[in-house]
Parts: C-alpha cells; structure tokens; sequence
C-alpha cells in the first residue's frame, strides 16, 4: 500500500474569521432548507478569491462555498436526540505571487436547536395502587405519582393536578406529585379510584392522565410491598426454579406472616414458600 501525502505552505496570520465562535439556532421538527447564519472573514485582498467549508461533514447542514452562508440541507432536526451541532468551518485562498501560497483560517459553529412542545408527560413505574389505613390523619402521604417529559426547560416542567376522584379525601401535590389525606377516611370499607392529570409547561400545555387505585385498610390487616408484581420466566427454565423476587408484606402488629396463592395458579404452575413469600414454578 503506498500513502501520498501532498504539503501545502499554510499561512493562517493575515487570514482571521470576525469571530472565534459563532453562535446560530434551528427549530426542532423543521425540515425546511435555509440559511441560518453567515461566517465571514477579514484580511483578504480585492481579488483574493476565499473559499468556505464545513471540514467534519454534516448531512444537517452546507454552506455556500464563496458566501459563507450556512444552510439547513432538508432533514428534520430532533432535539431530544441530538439539541446542539458544532461544525468546523474553513476558510482557505490559494494566492500565486512568486510561489504558491495558500491561506486558511478555522472556526467553530455551533447550532442549537430550539425546543419544540412535542412530548407530553409520561407518568412511570406503572400502575399506581395505594392504600389508606383508617387511622391515618390529616396530611398523610398515602402515595407518589411520577411523570417525565422530554421537552426542554418550561415544556418540559411537569405540574399535576386531579382530574377525578374523592377531591374531599384526598390531594395532589402540584409540583411533587404526593397524594395526601385530607382528613381521617373513618371506617368506611371502600376502594377510590383517583385520575391524575400531568401537565407540561407549553403555551399549550400537552398532559397525560392516569388511575390511582387507593384501598381501605384496617390498621391490622397485612398490607402487600407493591400491590402488583411481575415476573419473567425463559422458556427453557428447570423445575422449582425460585421467581427473581419474593413477595413481601408490612403486618403492623408485627406477627408472623403466611403466604398461600389464593386464586389463579388452576395449572399448578407455581408454588410459594409459605414463611419467605419465595415463588416457585414447580410444573
């Protein structure tokens, strides 16, 4: 293999871009072509002829080889996967006085790309069960709700809010999502279904709602971890192969706890140890 390497005369001094960092913005999902910003450089003579380009090659942008002006190419621009370009721009002249000379300066470009309100809340670590204890008083955090959103800065700040539900028990923390008693629930026997509303902070905000399921409790009724678990099993898996995590409960008076599978398991398919909570696939 045999590598030609072609040297070039470089003399950058009298060559200088107006500035060492220019600064330019795009709107996310805009796939329209135009020019976003001009580079120009001083220290050329009348008739020297300075030529622009982009030295690590983006299919986003081009930029007219004598103007300098730098154009979007066509493609939509998503902030979320990529909010900010940094192009490298050359400016190079080739001059023939006695000897060939060529001159050439650099600067950087960067691009940001400008928020657009296109992602709404996604609420997470679904779904949402809770559980209140008639005696729980006034105040009590009885659960949390969580959203995200992908947006950037005000569209991207969640606020939540209760669309439905028992608004006289219960409350939603506006900005930490905590779902908390109003007043003692008494001894009623009942579940609640709450729907909770996370809102981003757009001009036009774009939220998400969600069900919040809080059950009544006695103070000395075992009470479950989580009120739902799931579990993964390969195909190939061997006989009395434990499940990745055991099920667990609170006993408030602080008694032994047994642990049987009450309905669902009509094939036999698993067992669980009756003191650890351990589930099993036994068949």
């Amino acid at each position: 293999m045999q590598l030609n390497i072609h040297m070039e005369h470089v003399n950058s001094s009298g060559l200088i871009f107006q500035k060492e960092r220019y600064e330019f913005s795009v709107k996310e999902n805009s796939s329209k072509i135009a020019t976003i910003g001009l580079v120009n450089v001083f220290g050329n003579t009348l008739n020297e002829n300075v030529e622009y380009s982009i030295l690590n090659k983006s299919h986003m942008f081009s930029i007219g080889k004598s103007s300098g002006a730098i154009k979007t190419a066509g493609s939509m621009f998503d902030r979320e996967r990529e909010d900010c370009y940094k192009l490298i721009i050359e400016a190079k002249s080739i001059l023939f006085n006695n000897f060939l000379q060529v001159r050439r300066s650099l600067t950087e470009v960067f691009v940001s790309v400008l928020d657009e309100n296109d992602n709404c809340p996604i609420f997470i670590n679904l779904p949402y069960f809770g559980t209140v204890s008639i005696n729980d008083e006034k105040g009590t955090v009885l659960f949390k709700v969580k959203a995200m959103d992908l947006d950037y800065a005000e569209n991207g700040a969640v606020r939540y809010e209760m669309k439905k539900g028992s608004g006289d028990l219960f409350r939603v923390d506006r900005t930490n999502g905590e779902i908390v008693l109003k007043h003692n629930v008494g001894k009623q026997n009942k579940t609640f279904e709450l729907i909770i509303a996370a809102y981003d902070g757009g001009v036009i905000p774009c939220f998400t709602e969600v069900s919040l399921i809080i059950k009544v409790v006695d103070k000395t009724i075992p009470t479950f971890e989580k009120q739902i678990y799931t579990f993964l099993i390969r195909e190939d898996v061997t006989l009395y192969t434990p499940l990745s995590t055991a099920i667990r409960a609170l006993n408030p008076l602080k008694r032994d706890l047994v642990f049987t599978i009450s309905e669902g398991n009509d094939n036999d398919l698993f067992d669980i140890d009756y003191k650890t909570g351990m589930m099993l696939y036994i068949t």
